[in-house]
C-alpha cells in the first residue's frame, strides 16, 4: 500500500508539472501567462477541429458505410502511436535528464522504480487522454453506420491504452539506453533539439508529398495498412479483436492491457536503474563541461542571441512590428492567389517547368535567390538590437562581454528570427512547387544567407545610428527614421539588384549565364557581409562610450 501512494504522489506531482503548471508560469513582470495561453489552446483546438471534422466526412464516414471499421481504428491506433512518439519523446528526455526532478528526488526514501513509473505512466495518461478527445468524434460514425457496441467500445479503450503503454515503453528504453551512453557529452541537448525540429518539419510535410506523389493513391489505398502493421505491429491486434464476438474480445482486450502492465512494472526495476545512472553521468559531465567553457566565445554569443530573441517575443509590440511581415506577405498571396485559376496555372507551370525551357537545377537558383532577396527583405532585429536597449545601455559598459561577442550574438539572433519568419512563405511555395525536396533545399539555403546578410548591415547600421532615447517601445522600433530609411535603402537595393539580374537574363537569354550571376552575386553579398561584421566591432567599439556622454 506504501508502494502505491507513493507512486499516486510522484504521478499527481508529475502530472501538476506538465498539465497545470505552464498555465500558472508567472512573468517578470508579476503577471502570468494564463489568459494568453489559454487563448492560443482554444484556438489551436478549434483549427485542428476544423481540420478533423473534414477527415471525418471525406474518410471515415465512407470507410464506416463500407463495414471497414477496424481499418478506422488501424489507421487511428498507428497515428495515436506515431503522436505518441513524436510528442512524448521531448518530454520524456526533459523531464527526466534535463530538469532536476528526478536528481532532487533521489537523495528521499523513494523506490527508484516508482520515480520510473511516475514519468512514464504521466506520459501515458496525457497520450491516453488526447487519444481519448480524439477517439469520441470517430464513435458516433462507427455506431451509426457499423457494429461498435458498448461492450466493443471498452475493448477497443482497452486496446488503446495497451497500445501507448507498449509504445512509451519501448520508446523510454531506447531513449534511456541512449542517454545512458551518450548523457553528458557537450552540445547534446542543441543536437536533440535540432533533430527534433527536422523531424517535426518533416512529420508536417511529409502528408503533402505524400498526397501529391504520383503514387499517392496507390500507396494510400493498398500499401498504408501493411506500412502501419509494419512501423507499429502492435495494431493488428485490433484487426483480430475487433471482429470476435463482444465478450470474448472484450476479456481479452482487458488481458493484453493488464500484461503490458505487468510487464511495465517488471521492467521498471533495470530500467530505473539504467535512468539513474544516465542522469547522474549527465549531471557530473555537464557540470565539468559547463565549468570548461564557462570562457567560452560561443557559449556567450549564445546566450546573447538568446536574450534578443526572447525580448522580442516576450514584447508584443517588437514582436508584431518586427515580424508581422512574415504572416501578412504570405496572407496576401494568398489571397491574389485564390482568384481564378492562377494557383492551377502556377502548379502546372512548376510541373513542366522542362518544357518551358528551365531545368531543375535553373528552378534551384531562382528559388535561392528569390528567397535570398526575400529574407534580406525581412526587418532584421541587429537594426534595433542597440536601440532597444534604451536607457540601460550604460549595462554594456559594465559587463565583462568582448565587443565581438556583442556582435555575434546580435546577428545570430537575427539571423534565425529571420530565417524562421521566412518559414511561412516556403510552406506556401513548396506547396504550390508540390513539396520538391530540391527546391525546398534551394529556399532554405536562400532565406539562411539572406537572414545573415541583412543582419549583419543591419547591425553596423543599427549601432551608428541608435535612438536610445525613447519612453514607449513602439518608438524604438515603429517611430524610428533609421529603421525606416535602413527599410527603403535595402528595398531599393534588392529592388536594383533583381533589376539587373533580369536585364542580364533578357540581353543575353541564357539561364547558365545568370546561374553563374547569381552565385557571384551571394558570394560578393557574403563577403560583404563579413566584412560589414568586422567594421560593427570596431564601430561598437568607439561608439559605446559616447552613447552615455
Amino acid at each position: 500500500m506504501t508502494r502505491f501512494f507513493e507512486l499516486k504522489t510522484l504521478l499527481k506531482k508529475d502530472l501538476y508539472l506538465s498539465l497545470l503548471a505552464p498555465l500558472k508560469k508567472p512573468s517578470k513582470n508579476g503577471g502570468d501567462f494564463r489568459v494568453l495561453t489559454v487563448l492560443g489552446l482554444v484556438i489551436l483546438f478549434f483549427y485542428l477541429a476544423f481540420l478533423y471534422f473534414f477527415l471525418i466526412l471525406g474518410f471515415i464516414i465512407p470507410m464506416a458505410k463500407l463495414g471497414k471499421e477496424s481499418l478506422v481504428l488501424m489507421v487511428f491506433f498507428g497515428f495515436v502511436c506515431l503522436g505518441t512518439i513524436v510528442f512524448t519523446s521531448p518530454g520524456i528526455i526533459s523531464k527526466i535528464y534535463y530538469s532536476r526532478d528526478v536528481e532532487l528526488l533521489l537523495p528521499l526514501p523513494l523506490r527508484q522504480n516508482n520515480i520510473y513509473l511516475s514519468k512514464i505512466l504521466g506520459s501515458v495518461a496525457i497520450a491516453f487522454l488526447t487519444s481519448l478527445v480524439i477517439f469520441i468524434p470517430l464513435i458516433f460514425p462507427l455506431v451509426k453506420y457499423g457494429s461498435l457496441k458498448l461492450i466493443k467500445f471498452f475493448s477497443v479503450i482497452f486496446l488503446n491504452l495497451s497500445n501507448i503503454i507498449f509504445t512509451v515503453l519501448i520508446l523510454s528504453i531506447i531513449l534511456i539506453l541512449f542517454m545512458r551512453a551518450f548523457a553528458g557529452i557537450g552540445g547534446l541537448k542543441n543536437l536533440l533539439q535540432a533533430l527534433g525540429f527536422i523531424f517535426g518539419i518533416g512529420a508536417t510535410l511529409a502528408p503533402q508529398l505524400i498526397t501529391r506523389s504520383n503514387l499517392s493513391k496507390e500507396v494510400v489505398e493498398k500499401n498504408i495498412i501493411n506500412f502501419i502493421k509494419h512501423l507499429f505491429p502492435q495494431v493488428y491486434l485490433v484487426d483480430k479483436i475487433y471482429v470476435m464476438n463482444n465478450i470474448p474480445g472484450f476479456f481479452i482486450s482487458l488481458a493484453i492491457l493488464l500484461l503490458m502492465a505487468l510487464i511495465l512494472f517488471i521492467l521498471s526495476f533495470p530500467l530505473s536503474k539504467l535512468m539513474i545512472a544516465g542522469v547522474l553521468r549527465a549531471n557530473t559531465s555537464g557540470s565539468r563541461a559547463n565549468r570548461k567553457g564557462e570562457n567560452k566565445n560561443t557559449s556567450i554569443a549564445i546566450s546573447l542571441a538568446k536574450k534578443d530573441v526572447a525580448n522580442v517575443i516576450k514584447t508584443p509590440v517588437y514582436f508584431f512590428n518586427l515580424a508581422s511581415g512574415a504572416f501578412m506577405f504570405p496572407i496576401l498571396m494568398i489571397f491574389g492567389f485564390l482568384k481564378g485559376e492562377s494557383i492551377k496555372h502556377i502548379q502546372e507551370f512548376f510541373a513542366n517547368t522542362e518544357s518551358f525551357g528551365f531545368g531543375k537545377i535553373d528552378v534551384f537558383f531562382a528559388l535561392l535567390i528569390g528567397l535570398f532577396f526575400y529574407a534580406a527583405f525581412m526587418t532584421p532585429l541587429s537594426i534595433t538590437s542597440i536601440t532597444r536597449e534604451g536607457k540601460n545601455i550604460f549595462l554594456m559598459q559594465t559587463l565583462p562581454i568582448s565587443y565581438e561577442d556583442q556582435i555575434k550574438g546580435r546577428i545570430l539572433g537575427s539571423s534565425l528570427f529571420q530565417f524562421i519568419s521566412t518559414f511561412p512563405i516556403i510552406i506556401f511555395l513548396a506547396y504550390l512547387i508540390g513539396f520538391d525536396g530540391l527546391n525546398i533545399l534551394a529556399m532554405l539555403i536562400g532565406s539562411c544567407l539572406g537572414s545573415y546578410a541583412s543582419s549583419s548591415f543591419g547591425i553596423y547600421y543599427g549601432i551608428k545610428y541608435p535612438k536610445l532615447d525613447w519612453e514607449n517601445p513602439q518608438d524604438a522600433v515603429k517611430r524610428n527614421f533609421p529603421v525606416f530609411l535602413f527599410s527603403i535603402l535595402s528595398m531599393a537595393v534588392m529592388a536594383l539588384s533583381a533589376f539587373i539580374i533580369f536585364r542580364i537574363y533578357m540581353a543575353f537569354r541564357s539561364v547558365s549565364f545568370v546561374k553563374f550571376i547569381i552565385i557571384g552575386y551571394v558570394a560578393v553579398a557574403m563577403a560583404l557581409s563579413l566584412a560589414i561584421k568586422k567594421q560593427a566591432k570596431i564601430s561598437l567599439k568607439e561608439k559605446l562610450p559616447e552613447y552615455n556622454s
